[in-house]
């Protein structure tokens, strides 16, 4: 039932990010953008590689919080170096 709840919500995250991209790119420059939008997914299982061994030698739980870890620095990095990131909505 929860899952519900998590497809539409990861459907309704990807929209608004595909909007957002087309909002803020010049015109010409749309296909190159929207290319390494793309790219993120393909490379996504590469990064599913060290995580599998860390998890391997440390366990999943431990894999998980330290991925969420990193993930938060990185987002907190972003924001405070890029302000009027949050204005674009």
């Amino acid at each position: 039932f929860v899952l519900l709840f998590v497809g539409g919500g990861s459907s309704m995250f990807f929209i608004i990010i595909n909007t957002l991209i087309m909002r803020h790119t010049d015109q010409e420059l749309i296909g190159r953008v929207m290319s390494i939008y793309t790219w993120t997914f393909g490379l996504m299982p590469l990064a599913m590689i060290p995580s599998g061994a860390f998890a391997q030698f440390f366990g999943a739980p431990i894999t998980v919080i330290l991925s969420g870890g990193i993930l938060t620095l990185f987002l907190i990095l972003v924001m405070l170096r890029r302000p009027g990131l949050r204005e674009l909505g």
